[in-house]
């Protein structure tokens, strides 16, 4: 008998939910398949016997990795061992080629590229490469309890070569994370792996799992002592590690530690674009959008020389254009970021920001017809999550355009139709709400309508069948008050109200509701003292500047938060009140110390700005921005 040219060996453990899906990818394509069961619970086992070239063991778990992969590794036919999971698949185009590649290679051991679905959609990828692919000549065997390695039995050391295979991975997103519990798992197997040894590979890992906990000081840690003990810059877990660092660094408000840091990792690894993406981030939190915008801009011009993948090839490009997108939004400049939307939306068709981004932009600029017209291809991917967004974004228009070009059922119709009578404040001729609660429960389920549509519904009045259900879920909601003389006015003095009110305010605004939204600011009196605060940086946001102001003067200083600061200094300054605007600066930055912001609206409205710019520049040494103003001064 010819001897196969790969065996695929897998371990699994209760894969029912994937399974298929990896054993379709590679059933035709590889000739030997050795399953190794490790006390599957499910149907894993029932699905793997519906394959008839699947040879199936069983292995009693002894808490180590390594020794099922051996294990598996003992049966193995071919000439070459394959490793993957459960929840990884191949590509068959991309999977044959490397297999007859194989017939003459000279390498023995190989690592494979490894594309993570990572999110709550899996919207987003983080890349790796693995060793998951080598000869079958007995030299070879894994070690590790977790994140097993493959070794020399002899000690030699191994010449690991890049393979061309790509495995698609869905391990990761989170809802699979949470529901298989992997960071209890690992956490143990890791924990017994250091008390056996210390090496900064274990301690990466560590690192990981802590940073998945939220556990975000503990997880700096460990990926600090993990990077003290490597042997070399340049072995596949380090790049990822400092790259850790610096997100961790993020997570802990320590954007100058991970700036320093990634000075010295871009030195470095120089054809990565990894770490000038997350400087760039940096900048975008701090408020440097200049600084922000030269970055992503600079590695746009030079993503041809980015050869190497630290972790994700979206900062080569997607996300450079995505960011860049946002900054040029930001900056009122709609031409560009219509062109960088679609930048990033041509790159990740599945990209929710860029496509309900440039949805917005467009629905204000061009016709409804045409802007669905170009957002079409794009729809499908995230179609009720678009709907609910332009719905709330008081968009009916561009709604309608997609209800009559895209294929829904009759009851989402109705649903709609409903929803754009309250955005409209029009009643209904054939309202079918008056008889069919069973679709109202759909509506609210589906989050088309919500407790404030139902309010403006209600004011609409409905029939008598549904009069009762619409005042049970307003009186269930902030708007209680509004409907019921006995309601608990005391209760609209907690935070939840306060929020909740706001948002009712910026619904009513975006629908073009201003009668009822001043109905209820008539009412402002009723919440806590943060609701003048709140709804300030509403208004502001909606363009409603000079209500906003009325609102920011009644409120207390304390309730202010960094951006209603920006709100008051920008409307200072459209109203050439210079001079205040530089004193709320000054008090602003006394609250939040060493803001870049502020320092930059110093600079700005200062008659001496030259000491604010030398201050600045010692908290912001690479600054572009800061250092252009003091050239000009």
């Amino acid at each position: 008998m010819k001897k196969p040219i790969v065996s695929l060996c897998m371990i699994v453990k209760n894969e029912e939910k994937v399974i298929k899906r990896c054993l379709d990818s590679v059933v035709d394509l590889v000739e030997d398949i050795v399953i190794v069961d490790t006390g599957s619970t499910d149907s894993t086992i029932e699905i793997i016997k519906e394959y008839e070239n699947v040879r199936l063991f069983y292995f009693e778990w002894n808490n180590s990795f390594a020794d099922a992969r051996n294990f598996a590794a003992s049966h193995a036919l071919g000439e070459w061992i394959l490793v993957l999971d459960a929840d990884e698949f191949l590509e068959a185009t991309n999977a044959r080629a490397v297999i007859e590649d194989l017939k003459n290679s000279k390498d023995d051991v190989y690592a494979i590229n490894i594309v993570n679905f990572v999110g709550d959609n899996g919207n987003r990828i983080v890349e790796n490469k693995h060793v998951r692919l080598y000869k079958n000549s007995g030299a070879y065997e894994y070690t590790r309890a977790i994140h097993e390695q493959i070794t020399h039995k002899e000690n030699k050391n191994i010449t690991v070569k890049l393979s061309d295979l790509i495995a698609y991975h869905s391990g990761y997103m989170e809802e699979v994370v949470k529901t298989k519990q992997k960071t209890n798992r690992n956490k143990k197997l890791i924990n017994l792996q250091l008390k056996r040894e210390k090496s900064g590979f274990d301690y990466y890992n560590l690192g990981n799992e802590l940073k998945i906990e939220k556990k975000y000081e503990q997880a700096l840690d460990a990926f600090v002592t993990a990077y003290k003990k490597k042997e070399d810059p340049f072995i596949n877990w380090v790049p990822i590690c400092l790259l850790n660092i610096t997100e961790t660094l993020i997570l802990l408000d320590r954007h100058n530690d991970a700036l320093n840091v990634l000075q010295d990792a871009i030195r470095i690894y120089q054809d990565a674009a990894d770490f000038l993406y997350i400087k760039g981030s940096i900048y975008i939190a701090q408020g440097r959008l200049e600084d922000a915008k030269q970055v992503f801009t600079l590695i746009l011009s030079e993503k041809s020389t980015f050869k190497t993948v630290v972790k994700s090839s979206d900062a080569i490009e997607y996300l450079p254009s995505l960011r860049l997108g946002k900054i040029y939004e930001l900056e009122k400049d709609m031409e560009k970021a219509v062109a960088y939307y679609s930048k990033a939306l041509n790159i990740n068709n599945r990209c929710f920001d860029s496509l309900t981004s440039l949805l917005k932009i467009l629905a204000i600029h061009t016709s409804a017809k045409e802007t669905f017209k170009i957002t079409k291809p794009y729809l499908e991917f995230h179609l009720y999550d678009v709907i609910r967004f332009l719905l709330n974004e008081g968009l009916y228009e561009l709604v309608r355009e997609i209800a009559n070009n895209v294929k829904m059922d009759k009851d989402v119709l109705d649903i709609l139709e409903v929803k754009i009578s309250a955005i409209r404040f029009s009643g209904l001729e054939n309202d079918w709400l008056k008889n069919d609660e069973p679709k109202l429960a759909k509506a609210l389920q589906l989050r088309f309508i919500d407790a404030g549509d139902i309010y403006l519904l209600h004011r609409l009045e409905p029939s008598q069948n549904l009069k009762h259900v619409y005042r049970n879920i307003i009186l269930n909601s902030v708007l209680g008050f509004m409907i019921d003389d006995d309601f608990n006015k005391d209760e609209l003095k907690k935070e939840d109200y306060t929020l909740e009110f706001s948002y009712m305010i910026k619904k009513l605004i975006k629908y073009q509701n201003y009668e009822i939204a001043n109905e209820l600011l008539e009412q402002i009196s009723l919440f806590s003292p943060s609701i003048y605060a709140k709804l300030g940086g509403i208004l502001f946001e909606l363009s409603q500047q000079d209500l906003a102001m009325i609102l920011y003067e009644k409120s207390e200083e304390h309730t202010l938060e960094r951006q209603d600061y920006l709100n008051i200094i920008t409307w200072l300054k459209a109203h050439d009140n210079l001079e205040e605007a530089n004193r709320i600066a000054k008090e602003a930055l006394n609250k939040y110390n060493d803001d870049y912001l502020f320092y930059k609206q110093l600079i700005e409205t200062d008659a001496d700005p030259e000491p604010y710019v030398m201050k600045a520049l010692d908290l912001f040494k690479d600054s572009m921005w800061l250092e252009e103003k003091l050239l000009g001064i």
